[in-house]
């Protein structure tokens, strides 16, 4: 009984330390409209692999925002451009994929690799954009745990 609950312990202090050293989201304010481009540069301060997404606050009403879930996940379109040092990662919306976010409607534009010291640009073109989502959005990357990477291909700058 009293190695079970060493073993517990130990296990949450590790489970503690993993979120305590997460890496915060980076988020960035962008204003999207149809036919708009908008371009922003940014740097990671851990290497690995990141989710680039859109999102655009909720409102208080569920079902309303789960329906702008779906609108910007099915019918946002565009296209995103990503470079740094000359390699570049093309990538069309949508991506048919979300990853929850409270309070936040959400679309993951793409899951890439990144590295510290060095800085990228994303240029983000919308072509048709979904009825009722709010133009004031984030642009937010969070950093993907190396063993959370449930079945979406992670992509170079080639």
């Amino acid at each position: 009984m009293r190695t079970l609950l060493i073993a517990l312990i130990l296990n949450g202090v590790l489970l503690l330390a993993g979120w305590a050293s997460a890496t915060p989201p980076i988020e960035i304010p962008v204003v999207i409209t149809q036919g708009s481009s908008t371009r922003v540069s940014f740097s990671v301060t851990r290497s690995g692999t990141y989710d680039l997404m859109l999102q655009c606050r909720a409102g208080v009403e569920r079902d309303y925002n789960r329906i702008l879930d779906q609108k910007l996940v099915r019918e946002l379109v565009g296209t995103v451009t990503l470079s740094c040092e000359g390699r570049t990662l093309k990538h069309n919306l949508p991506t048919g994929w979300s990853r929850a976010r409270p309070g936040r409607v959400t679309t993951v534009i793409v899951r890439f690799r990144a590295q510290t010291q060095k800085t990228y640009v994303c240029s983000l073109r919308i072509t048709h954009l979904p009825s009722g989502l709010p133009h004031k959005a984030l642009l937010t990357l969070i950093y993907v745990f190396p063993d959370y990477h449930p079945g979406h291909r992670v992509y170079e700058l080639q």
